[in-house]
């Protein structure tokens, strides 16, 4: 049905992975805030293929996101979200040249997604970072889920993609357009 290597929510043969109604997110685990990375995954040479620039911003983006996977500044207790190509390139600490190939490379193999978000009736750009490279917070967001569902998909079993598609229908209804795509 599904293949054993590929489910991120497996551990010792038992399946994880349930709504946590209080926060809002599908929990991947038990008794654990959060993640920055997943144990097994070598992100110098299998994702960013031993380039360091790709590696040193993966890195900082990696460290820089909120809860809801979405790339900010993080100072203090203050998480302001990126919204803009300055944004991003001072969080990056990178010139116009370098970081407009880093976005490309990070864009072109699903890593980021931006996306305009309508919130109270103003259009605003978001950067998110995809859950199959770090999480966040404790768990999936369905906002999260909504926008990496494809890449997200061949790493949870069939129990787990019915209960994060209810709950998706039960959030935004079938014709809910929550994000327009860039």
């Amino acid at each position: 049905m599904y293949d054993e290597d590929k489910i991120i929510s497996k551990w010792n043969k038992f399946e994880y992975g349930y709504w946590d109604s209080d926060t809002k997110r599908f929990r991947l685990w038990d008794r654990r805030n959060s993640s920055r990375n997943w144990a097994g995954v070598d992100y110098y040479n299998d994702v960013c293929k031993k380039n360091d620039t790709y590696f040193r911003a993966l890195c900082l983006i990696m460290q820089n996101i909120d809860k809801d996977n979405v790339i900010c500044f993080r100072h203090k207790r203050c998480f302001p979200p990126v919204t803009n190509d300055d944004d991003f390139m001072n969080l990056l600490c990178v010139c116009k040249t370098v970081f407009y190939k880093v976005k490309k490379w990070l864009k072109d193999n699903h890593l980021i997604s931006e996306v305009i978000v309508d919130f109270e009736g103003k259009k605003t750009k978001r950067y998110y970072l995809s859950p199959i490279i770090s999480l966040g917070g404790n768990g999936i967001s369905i906002a999260c889920y909504r926008l990496f569902r494809e890449h997200i998909y061949p790493h949870l079993t069939g129990r787990q993609k019915d209960l994060l598609d209810r709950h998706e229908m039960e959030e935004y209804g079938e014709n809910s357009l929550f994000f327009i795509r860039k």
